[in-house]
C-alpha cells in the first residue's frame, strides 16, 4: 500500500480528475471495508490486490488535494493492521466488523453526496 501510495504520489495527478479520485478512494475504502465483513476467509492474494488499489487511490488524492505532509500522514495508517491481527488471533473480530460496516455506511454516504447534485453548491450563489 505505501509504495503505491507514494509511486503515484511521485507520478502526479491530473487536478482536474480531483471528483473522479475521491469518488474512486471512496469505492476502495467500501470494497476494502467490505473484505472485513465476509463470512469466510478471504485468499491472501485479493487482501494484496486491495491493500496496493487503497494505496493508488492514497497516493492519488494526496497528490491533488493534499501533499508530501498529508501522505506522511496516511502512511503510518498501515501500521493499524497489526492491532487488527491480534484482535483476530483473540476472536474479537466482531468489533472488526463492526467498525467495517460504520466505515461502508459513511464510505456510501459520502460517495452519494458528491455524486448528487445539490441546489444552493453552485459558486455563483455562495458569492
Amino acid at each position: 500500500m505505501a509504495a503505491a501510495a507514494v509511486l503515484i504520489f511521485a507520478v502526479g495527478t491530473d487536478p482536474a480528475w480531483i471528483e473522479t479520485i475521491f469518488i474512486g478512494c471512496w469505492l476502495s475504502v467500501i470494497g476494502c471495508a467490505l473484505l472485513l465483513i465476509r463470512p469466510s476467509k478471504v485468499p491472501t492474494g485479493l487482501f494484496f490486490a486491495a491493500a496496493v488499489i487503497a494505496g493508488l487511490w492514497a497516493g492519488a488524492v494526496s497528490s491533488v488535494a493534499g501533499g508530501v505532509r498529508d501522505l506522511a500522514i496516511a502512511l503510518p495508517l498501515v501500521l493499524v493492521l497489526v492491532p487488527g491481527q491480534m484482535i483476530v488471533a483473540r476472536g474479537w473480530e466482531i468489533g472488526l466488523k463492526v467498525l467495517a460496516s460504520w466505515l461502508t455506511a459513511v464510505a456510501i454516504l459520502a460517495t452519494m453526496v458528491s455524486l448528487t447534485p445539490t441546489p444552493g453548491y453552485v459558486p455563483d450563489h455562495m458569492e
